[in-house]
């Protein structure tokens, strides 16, 4: 299988049953996970966390903030972040900002972390979608 990791994601899910599925997963092969049910809970966990974050992992339609505003937020704040934004919509992926990964809803517990795992090579490769774009947040 995979090889575990001490990377820290933030994911981000409106749907409970997901984020906590998602979350003893990514928990059971090493990762350090840190839980919110949408953009806004993300952003402030986010800012009161000290240490780094490696992977926002988001849903892209959440209420109150969605992911590709969140991720263009925290790609800011945080420039070292690798992003992986899902969806069960295919035509989102379409939107996917360069330097990110689709994940398509549903998927299997390989094809989250291999996703997890692409998206920290591509985190490197392009930042500049996320970094430059301007999001007024209140």
């Amino acid at each position: 299988m995979f090889e575990k990791t001490s990377r820290t994601v933030l994911v981000v899910d409106d749907d409970c049953s997901i984020r906590q599925l998602v979350g003893a997963i990514l928990e059971s092969n090493g990762f350090t996970v840190l839980l919110a049910q949408d953009g806004l809970e993300a952003l402030e966990l986010s800012r009161k966390h000290p240490q780094p974050i490696d992977i926002l992992l988001s849903d892209i339609e959440m209420p109150r903030m969605d992911g590709f505003v969140l991720s263009r937020i925290l790609g800011k704040e945080r420039p070292e972040l690798a992003f992986v934004l899902m969806s069960g919509c295919a035509t989102e992926k379409e939107q996917i900002p360069a330097g990110a990964v689709f994940l398509a809803k549903p998927f299997s517990e390989d094809v989250l972390i291999l996703r997890l795992r692409q998206s920290l090579g591509a985190a490197g490769r392009s930042r500049s979608t996320f970094s430059s774009s301007a999001v007024d947040v209140a």
